[in-house]
């Protein structure tokens, strides 16, 4: 017994960092995606670097706040809930640009996104780059909303990104921004499908309503004019055209 202790003791270290090394050279992949940080009525795109590679331990940098420090839980639990796992070899998350300060929960799904990419569960393609991604997540795997979408929206837009992804209480507020296609998903589960291709999702409309002066976005004119000038823009401007 003694000599199958000492046996087992010194072949175990060697067989697992083995095996972490040979799951790490299978999955090894840097995913960039990207995601969004509010500041007062103004966004600023953040890219999303995740890295798999050998080792051990799960690193976030870039001046991230406690809040998104402890999104790995989150990310973790809302993985493993929907049939997915989670590396187990050295991973590191780098939001940059890393002077920057990245605060709130809004981060859990671009670098949950970025986790199952990076060790090869959905395809790492162009798609991710095109896209703005956010949204909190709970253990399950369900989205809740964010914060500053509309500002995401438009600088999104901006930057000329394909498209938008948010919770599904976000939609209708990102979709007043035009020319930019907006995602609405309720689960981690649907977005994974999206990037999959195997259902993939339509880009929410903005509810048409006819009046008098002809067709527009139906959303208030109390709310557009306070949109308006939040963002330093008339109600004619580039927003809504």
């Amino acid at each position: 017994m003694k000599h199958f202790r000492g046996t087992w003791g010194k072949f175990f270290p060697f067989a697992f960092n083995y095996f972490l090394a040979s799951s790490a050279k299978r999955s090894r992949m840097l995913v960039k995606v990207f995601g969004s940080a509010v500041y007062g009525v103004e966004a600023i795109t953040i890219t999303i670097e995740v890295n798999v590679t050998e080792g051990l331990h799960t690193f976030i940098v870039g001046l991230a706040d406690s809040a998104v420090k402890e999104s790995i839980q989150r990310i973790e639990s809302a993985i493993k809930s929907n049939g997915y796992y989670m590396p187990r070899t050295k991973l590191v998350v780098n939001l940059a640009p890393a002077d920057i300060r990245k605060s709130g929960s809004a981060f859990d799904l671009p670098i949950a996104i970025g986790v199952l990419a990076a060790s090869g569960q959905i395809p790492a393609d162009t798609i991710l780059k095109d896209h703005v991604i956010m949204g909190e997540l709970g253990l399950d795997g369900s989205m809740h909303p964010i914060k500053g979408a509309l500002p995401i929206a438009i600088q999104a837009r901006k930057e000329q990104f394909a498209g938008l992804i948010v919770p599904r209480q976000n939609a209708s507020e990102a979709a007043i921004v035009n020319q930019l296609k907006v995602f609405s998903f309720a689960h981690l589960r649907e977005v994974i499908d999206h990037f999959k291709g195997s259902a993939v999702a339509r880009p929410v409309a903005c509810a048409i309503a006819t009046t008098a002066n002809g067709s527009a976005c139906a959303i208030s004119m109390r709310r557009r004019m306070s949109i308006a000038v939040a963002i330093g823009m008339s109600c004619g401007g580039a927003l809504f055209q």
